[in-house]
């Protein structure tokens, strides 16, 4: 089960087993960093994607509820919360 996340848009159905599936709204040169945080603070993913549609790998995440958060190069950002099960 995939979910989305885009910058003005914060999912309802954010229950994933496997893929997170992000627009970022990128353009041309534009990047974003990802961090997928779990709720006890511990980052577990960080990585830059200069994609617009950009998926990420969560099935070896621990089961759980964890904060994806995304910081565009001019500064912006935005965060959501999804549970990996």
């Amino acid at each position: 089960m995939n979910f989305k996340l885009s910058t003005t848009f914060i999912p309802s159905n954010n229950r994933t087993t496997d893929i997170i599936s992000l627009n970022l709204g990128l353009v041309d040169n534009d990047e974003a960093l990802i961090e997928i945080v779990s709720l006890e603070g511990k980052l577990v993913f960080k990585d830059t994607f200069k994609a617009n549609n950009t998926f990420v790998d969560v099935k070896d995440l621990d089961n759980g509820n964890y904060i994806i958060k995304v910081t565009y190069k001019n500064g912006i950002k935005s965060k959501a919360q999804f549970t990996k099960l």
